[in-house]
């Protein structure tokens, strides 16, 4: 899991609600998310409690309730922090074939606000494995891992992933 200590609740809250989606994080890793929240807050908001007790929830039940929370969050720097971490587990730890990659990385696009160039450059490695698995096209393994490369040194230019 990402280190988000300086992030606010409700910023943290995004972060595992995208790392959630992306299958990056589960159910129990927010649920303990919470319980340590309340065990060394002095007061949470309710909707930590709701986390808390979810035990029996699935994860898309636990997604909607991390989903549309008051107050706002950093939307920019929770995409890129979410990102990183994504970056860290593919290049650093090798943990994703390149479609799983594509595939995370997509859902990673399809969640976080992205102008329009950035959203292809972000899409852009699952159209390649697609093709590759779809029509048996000479696009190589290695092409996709270029584009989720290409995709995380757009938006992280200092190729810094944690």
């Amino acid at each position: 899991m990402p280190d988000f200590s300086t992030l606010n609740m409700r910023d943290q809250a995004e972060v595992l609600r995208l790392l959630l989606l992306m299958r990056l994080a589960n159910k129990f890793q927010i649920i303990a998310w919470a319980d340590s929240l309340i065990e060394t807050q002095d007061q949470v908001p309710n909707w930590i409690l709701d986390v808390s007790l979810a035990a029996n929830r699935t994860e898309d039940e636990i997604e909607l309730l991390l989903r549309g929370l008051p107050g706002t969050f950093q939307e920019r720097a929770v995409a890129l922090g979410v990102l990183e971490y994504f970056a860290y587990e593919f290049q650093d730890n090798g943990k994703f074939t390149s479609r799983e990659a594509a595939k995370i990385l997509q859902v990673w696009a399809d969640n976080v606000d992205l102008k329009d160039d950035e959203r292809f450059a972000a899409t852009t490695p699952l159209l390649i494995s697609d093709e590759i698995e779809d029509f048996h096209v000479n696009a190589t393994d290695a092409q996709v891992v270029d584009a989720i490369n290409a995709c995380i040194e757009r938006f992280l230019p200092n190729g810094d992933s944690q």
